[in-house]
C-alpha cells in the first residue's frame, strides 16, 4: 500500500507592525465616524473648547492642563487626549453646574489617556 504525499502547507507570516497600524487606523475612522461635526486641535495651555474643537490633543509635556467643556449642547462631541509624557495631567471642567459623568465635578486624564465625551441634556456630559 502506497500513501500519497502530503504538502506542507508555508506558515502564514504574520506582520504584528502592519496589523497594529491597519487596526489604528480603522479605530481613527471609526472615531472621526463617531465625531463628524468639529475638528482637530493641538493645545498646549489652559484652553476652554468650542464648535472649532472636536477631537483635542493635549501636549501636556511642560505643563498640567485646564480644559473647560462650554455650555453642553444636545449631542456634542469631543475626544480629548493627554499625549504628554512627563507626568502631568489634564484637568476637565465642566461648565457652571453641568454634570460631567454623572457628578459636578472636575476629571483628570493621566499621561496617554483619552475620553471621548458627548453632551445629553438630562445626564450632562458622558
Amino acid at each position: 500500500m502506497t500513501y500519497k504525499q502530503i504538502k506542507h502547507v508555508p506558515e502564514v507570516h504574520y506582520d504584528n507592525k502592519a496589523h497594529a497600524r491597519l487596526m489604528a487606523h480603522a479605530i481613527n475612522e471609526l472615531i472621526r465616524y463617531l465625531i463628524p461635526n468639529t475638528g482637530t486641535g493641538k493645545v498646549t495651555g489652559d484652553t476652554t473648547l468650542d464648535d472649532t474643537y472636536g477631537t483635542v490633543f493635549c501636549d501636556t509635556d511642560s505643563a498640567a492642563i485646564t480644559i473647560t467643556l462650554p455650555v453642553g449642547a444636545a449631542g456634542k462631541k469631543y475626544r480629548i487626549i493627554n499625549t504628554g509624557t512627563s507626568g502631568n495631567n489634564i484637568t476637565i471642567t465642566p461648565n457652571g453646574s453641568e454634570l460631567l459623568l454623572g457628578v459636578n465635578s472636575n476629571y483628570t486624564l493621566l499621561d496617554g489617556d483619552v475620553l471621548i465625551i458627548e453632551y445629553d441634556t438630562t445626564e450632562g456630559w458622558w
